[in-house]
């Protein structure tokens, strides 16, 4: 079982739950789905994010 919302959401449509509508924050969880035959194509890539971290120069958190 997995622990994040997507893979959770996977699971349930691999169990036959009716979703219309999947977006997933890892491209593994669409791709395991078609490759299984629950979904009617592969998907497309809808956004790419980048993580950032913001804090005090004195948190003396090192930054590369």
């Amino acid at each position: 079982m997995y622990t994040d919302p997507s893979g959770n959401f996977a699971t349930q449509i691999m169990s036959g739950a009716p979703f219309n509508l999947f977006l997933a924050v890892d491209e593994q969880f669409p791709l395991e789905l078609a490759n299984n035959g629950k979904t009617i194509d592969d998907g497309v890539i809808y956004a790419i994010g980048k993580l950032a971290i913001i804090t005090q120069s004195s948190s003396g958190i090192p930054l590369c």
